[in-house]
């Protein structure tokens, strides 16, 4: 793949985006389109984080043979779990750097639980690589191949071309997400929903028909001025 076969890949990404369309969406095309290229790809995995209070994390899975996305939620706890701190992509976070592991070749370490899931599935040539958004936050993508002999150089090349347009795109989305997720939390999607829309000026909103019910816990005063918050989120 050289740089003049990606510039249409280049155009799809700083180009226009259709009204309503999703992450997952733009993600499977971005797959679609590398393939399509010649980038010998059969496995991509995008993990982003996100700010939500249950939610910590995304993670959207691109497979050949399925050709859709599949999208897992991650809570805040998971990323103290071993499944994360001994996977490839924790690696990349925390050392903001690529890392790649020829499964084809026998001597390749085998130092991620995942990589031996990935040789079972025929797996020859695995790379992570950090996505670096303009705020400084460190997020990843995944590329598995099945060629014999792994990943050609032109076509990491490539890759590694097209990702720095492809994490603004990334960024975008995440940033709306993020956006989404805070006034979803703390005013509700359905007001939420309109502030994003637009309706956040002084006087803006709309008359409903609603009932309000006020209620108490017997004691709940006393026992908030009396414990700690800590002791009052345990109970």
């Amino acid at each position: 793949l050289s740089l003049h076969d990606a510039l249409p890949i280049f155009d799809w990404l700083l180009g226009p985006r259709a009204p309503g369309r999703t992450p997952e969406e733009a993600f499977g095309d971005l797959c679609r389109a590398l393939r399509e290229r010649g980038i010998a790809i059969y496995r991509v995995g995008l993990f982003v984080r996100t700010l939500h209070p249950n939610v910590a994390g995304r993670a959207y899975f691109w497979r050949e043979d399925r050709d859709q996305v599949e999208v897992d939620s991650a809570d805040h706890s998971w990323f103290a779990t071993e499944d994360h701190l001994k996977s490839p992509i924790h690696a990349v976070w925390t050392m903001n750097a690529e890392t790649r592991r020829r499964l084809a070749d026998p001597a390749c370490p085998m130092d991620y639980p995942v990589l031996a899931d990935l040789r079972a599935e025929g797996a020859t040539d695995y790379v992570a690589v950090p996505l670096r958004f303009l705020s400084g936050e460190i997020h990843v993508a995944s590329f598995a191949s099945r060629r014999p002999g792994g990943f050609r150089d032109a076509e990491l090349a490539a890759l590694r071309t097209v990702l720095p347009y492809f994490t603004r795109v990334v960024e975008i989305y995440g940033l709306m997400r993020k956006a989404r997720n805070i006034l979803d939390a703390y005013l509700g999607p359905n007001a939420g929903a309109k502030v994003l829309a637009g309706q956040i000026k002084r006087g803006d909103g709309e008359d409903i028909h609603a009932v309000i019910w006020f209620c108490d816990l017997r004691d709940s005063t006393a026992l908030a001025d009396s414990m700690s918050r800590r002791r009052s989120e345990e109970r």
